[in-house]
């Protein structure tokens, strides 16, 4: 699987929820290793800029909007 892919996965298990998903729930659901995850979770905030924060009174990961909904950019094909 390509990193687009993984990084639309992750997207996909954030985008929506009000409550935050912990570090080895998404490494399980993603079946990704802890590294992975880790660079997966870079480069949507960087490439993406992505709003994506770890929330410790909640123990996750969570988009900071406050719907917790974050849209990423289309594909574009010519």
């Amino acid at each position: 699987m390509s990193k687009l892919d993984d990084l639309y996965r992750l997207h996909r298990r954030l985008d929506g929820r009000r409550t935050a998903i912990g570090r080895q729930k998404l490494m399980d659901e993603l079946e990704v290793s802890r590294s992975k995850l880790t660079r997966l979770i870079a480069d949507l905030r960087a490439k993406f800029d992505a709003p994506l924060v770890f929330d410790q009174e909640l123990g996750g990961y969570r988009f900071d909007t406050a719907d917790g909904r974050f849209e990423l950019p289309g594909l574009w094909f010519t």
